[in-house]
């Protein structure tokens, strides 16, 4: 297990990460904004600029809450539309598309968080592009989660097969792998574990089973 201070640093690490891309387009086209010399075709394409860096920076943040702050510590019903969105607009900002198939009666905020984090592994999976198919049911009141990753030569990371069998990848944590380790974290607190397969050349298919309904964590001293 990682110390609780590392943990957190290659956290904190990984999301500033991910929002340097938006954060800096949107910078720059401020920057090209207060230019008095630029001309009308630049200024429109300034404006174009701090638009396009706005959008991705929402997406980015709303995920990223989900994903790793607060929002997805609750053991309330999630809105499974707007947790929906939320993920299919992180998607569409890298190579992937996302297909849905959510038949479940009980699908908490702590759920979600699992989901985005399997999501993410099946991201990994696809540099080049692909679908992200995903697949949640019931078995016996207790909601599984199943996640295809398809696409031209897929390629399953070995770290990622490190992460999912528990052990530590070679070269050790860091702020790039980070949400490996804490992925598999989200999913011992749902009592349940993330299972890796290549079915073929073509497909590598994630899966978290009987997810417990309340995530098993320690909330004494917490508002």
């Amino acid at each position: 297990m990682i110390d609780s201070s590392f943990l957190s640093a290659f956290i904190a690490s990984r999301i500033c990460h991910d929002m340097v891309s938006p954060v800096s387009s949107v910078t720059s086209a401020m920057e090209m904004l207060d230019d008095d010399a630029l001309g009308e075709e630049m200024q429109k394409a300034s404006e174009d600029l701090l638009r396009d860096g706005a959008r991705k920076l929402g997406s980015y943040i709303k995920f990223l809450r989900y994903a790793f702050g607060a929002m997805g510590v609750s053991d309330s019903v999630a809105d499974i539309h707007e947790a929906k969105g939320i993920i299919e607009a992180y998607v569409t900002l890298h190579r992937p598309t996302i297909e849905w198939d959510i038949q479940t009666a009980h699908f908490t905020y702590h759920h979600v968080r699992l989901l985005m984090h399997v999501v993410l592994f099946a991201m990994t999976c696809l540099p080049r592009g692909g679908v992200i198919s995903v697949e949640v049911r019931d078995h016996h009141g207790q909601p599984s989660i199943v996640i295809h990753a398809r696409g031209e030569r897929p390629k399953l990371k070995a770290e990622v097969v490190s992460a999912v069998a528990g052990d530590v990848p070679e070269g050790g944590w860091n702020s790039r792998n980070v949400n490996l380790l804490f992925a598999t974290m989200v999913a011992k607190e749902l009592d349940t574990s993330i299972t890796v397969n290549q079915t073929h050349e073509k497909e590598i298919v994630f899966a978290a089973s009987k997810l417990s309904l309340t995530a098993q964590v320690q909330r004494e001293g917490i508002s």
